[in-house]
């Protein structure tokens, strides 16, 4: 069954005049003539029920196939039927709902709300389970909502923002870290080794570790090891005889090189008197002989010295020499130290006799006394060493 009654045959048109498309379908209205295009529909002559169809020679006369055999018009349906597409086209089909869970078959009670359940919506009690509402807090003038473990509370506002103008924060020396955004965090840049993570005061000290310059008794004896102070450590003139305790420097302690002035404490003269015998060969009979083997010198020394020491150059070609140093007269005088020859040593200086005696000028003189035992021809004596102190000039 034809339902398209938009046909041209159906039109009964004057002559000149041509189908033309409207709102309401093909009508006939006056062919006036823009296309300049002889292949027109005006020279169509169709017969019955044919139409205008477009080929690609231009316009045709053609029966009205109608190709749309799909159509709703040729449904003839029962009451409450309704058209449903089917395989085969559109037919007529009861109207079955297959959607049975509806708001619209609810019927809920005063105050009741639609809940989802299992089963589909449901009418149910509108239990309220957020009680935690900015609607139930009453505030004070500036007060703001705050989080707390039992939910929102008022609370003061505590202004965190102080709305300054800084826009970064850059890490200086010594520092890293900073950013221009967000929360940022400086730490300091350890160098070197260790591991703490702590940053120390500029005025800290380190006296188990280090010594620090300028501060006083930072360097103990203890820190020193031996032999390692030179004297290109220590500034001239820093140790005086304030930092000498007395008795504590003995005579290993000091170079034979160095001299000592009179500046010093005590020091040996420069004085040191060595008696020579003429030609330092001869012999005891010829030197001032008081016995057959007796020789005397008489010894000059300043008052208020101290003798320290006494020794004798001679020859013991055989028997022996003993010279000792007297206070006092020849024949009177106390004996202050007694020096022997090395029996056989030849040419020879005799050991050393070290003594402390203070001389006093105006009460005794000073002498030695030299005595051999054997042949006194084969015994010279040559020189003779004392050796003594003075107090420091004041």
């Amino acid at each position: 069954m034809d339902t398209d009654t938009d046909a041209l045959a159906a039109l009964s048109c004057a002559e000149g005049q041509v189908p033309k498309a409207s709102a309401a379908g093909w009508v006939c209205a006056d062919d006036i003539n823009t296309d300049i295009d002889t292949d027109t529909l005006a020279s169509l002559i169709c017969a019955d029920d044919q139409v205008v169809k477009a080929t690609a020679t231009g316009w045709v006369c053609a029966d009205d196939i109608d190709t749309d055999t799909d159509t709703l018009a040729a449904l003839t349906c029962a009451d409450d039927q309704v058209a449903k597409a089917s395989a085969t086209g559109w037919v007529c089909a009861d109207d079955t709902d297959i959607d049975t869970d509806t708001l619209a078959a609810l019927i809920c009670a005063d105050d009741q709300v639609v809940k989802a359940s299992a089963t589909g919506w449901v009418c149910a009690d509108d239990i309220d389970t957020d009680t935690d509402t900015f609607a139930a807090l009453t505030c004070a003038d500036g007060e703001v909502p705050k989080a707390s473990a039992t939910g929102w509370l008022c609370g003061t506002d505590i202004n965190t923002d102080s709305g300054g103008d800084i826009t970064g924060v850059n890490s200086g020396s010594g520092l890293t870290g900073g950013g221009m955004t967000g929360v940022v965090t400086l730490s300091a840049n350890f160098a070197g080794t260790g591991s703490a993570t702590t940053v120390a005061r500029s005025d800290h000290n380190h006296d188990t570790a280090y010594v620090n310059e300028g501060q006083v008794d930072s360097i103990t004896s203890a820190m020193i090891r031996d032999s390692q102070v030179s004297s290109a450590d220590i500034a001239t003139d820093a140790v005086g005889t304030s930092e000498i305790l007395n008795g504590t420097i003995l005579g290993t302690d000091i170079n034979p090189a160095t001299t000592i002035t009179a500046a010093g404490y005590n020091y040996e003269s420069a004085q040191t008197r060595y008696h020579s015998i003429a030609g330092c060969s001869c012999r005891l009979k010829n030197l001032e002989m008081r016995a057959s083997n007796e020789a005397l010198w008489t010894v000059d020394l300043p008052n208020g010295a101290t003798i320290r020491n006494f020794r004798v150059f001679l020859y013991d070609g055989s028997g022996q020499i003993t010279c000792s140093l007297h206070s006092g007269t020849f024949n009177n005088g106390l004996t202050l130290a007694t020096v022997d020859s090395v029996d056989g040593a030849a040419w020879h200086w005799t050991p050393e006799a070290t003594l402390n005696t203070v001389v006093n000028t105006a009460t005794n003189a000073y002498a030695v006394k030299c005595i051999s035992d054997g042949n006194s021809s084969d015994q010279p004596v040559g020189a003779l060493r004392i050796g003594y102190t003075v107090p420091r000039p004041d």
